[in-house]
């Protein structure tokens, strides 16, 4: 098995120059000019220090061209949430670069419920889901972060779950939404499959990271730890969850996976670009993340 693994190893590391000089390169640095414009609404004109004293939650939303789900998805988190008091959590939707009216339905969801903390972040151009992410996670000022899509393709009732296991934990790591549980569930396509089992291969070998389900969309962070991991991330696309959690395990950071309830929403973004580019690039930025900290290429700040 380990003689495979070497040979497969070697075949993939033989092929990046050829991946690289056929895709675009990687992202290292979301450009400071990225974000464009904050609008806030409900009780985000107290000071930031003030806020961060009251909250309990910061949900951190990226989105991009989400005029048709945004709506549907926010209600649902507004109404899902039974733990907590409106003025115990905000909400932080990230205008990636949209190129519809995905402002303007944040907006219009922000003067229907006045009384929940909204933070719009607009974005000038795409910078990927993740560099939305990174562009969101300075503003919140909640005891603990989640990020979740803007889809609502996780049940937004497993908030209340994740929250007391973050207490239940003394509130000091990270919980990872999982759909492990649901994979003999869900129909794919052969391509699909194989693509798939390949991704999770290479994460397997190159992602440093023991967790199932790197891509579901649903993390939970204490603060601090979510914002350094964040800070300190390079890709900035769909393979940021796998840094994400890499990073987890070399700051030795406790990760714990839990099973969520998810279902799969019409509008997915990942077939625009072409299922096939998506994950040769996904493949590419996982195996040139290893070498480039095992290398000391990229580092980790503070």
């Amino acid at each position: 098995m380990s003689t495979l693994l070497l040979y497969l190893s070697t075949f993939l590391l033989s092929l990046l120059p050829l991946v690289y000089t056929l895709l675009p390169p990687l992202h290292p640095h979301l450009p400071s000019s990225t974000l464009s414009k904050v609008t806030t609404s409900g009780t985000l004109s107290r000071p930031p220090t003030d806020r961060g004293a009251a909250l309990k939650l910061s949900i951190v939303v990226p989105a991009y061209n989400e005029e048709s789900r945004l709506k549907a998805g926010l209600t649902g988190l507004i109404t899902s949430l039974k733990t907590l008091k409106p003025n115990e959590y905000e909400i932080i939707v990230c205008n990636d670069g949209s190129k519809d009216g995905t402002s303007e339905e944040c907006l219009k969801l922000g003067s229907l419920h006045p009384n929940i903390n909204l933070l719009l972040l607009e974005l000038s151009q795409n910078a990927g889901k993740g560099g939305a992410l990174k562009s969101g996670f300075p503003h919140a000022q909640g005891q603990y972060i989640l990020m979740a899509d803007a889809d609502g393709a996780t049940d937004w009732s497993e908030i209340d779950k994740f929250l007391k296991i973050m207490d239940d934990k003394g509130g000091k790591g990270v919980i990872v939404g999982s759909r492990a549980h649901m994979a003999n569930e869900v129909k794919r396509s052969f391509f699909r499959t194989v693509l798939m089992r390949g991704f999770h291969l290479v994460v397997n070998l190159f992602g440093r990271t023991t967790v199932k389900d790197t891509q579901c969309g649903f993390k939970l962070f204490e603060r601090e730890i979510g914002q350094r991991i964040f800070r300190n991330i390079r890709l900035l696309r769909w393979s940021f969850d796998v840094e994400v959690l890499s990073l987890c395990t070399m700051l030795k950071i406790d990760v714990e996976e839990v099973a969520v309830k998810w279902e799969e929403v019409d509008g997915s973004k990942l077939g625009e670009e072409g299922l096939g580019i998506v994950a040769v690039r996904m493949l590419r930025d996982v195996v040139f993340m290893r070498i480039a900290y095992a290398l000391g290429i990229w580092g980790i700040e503070e």
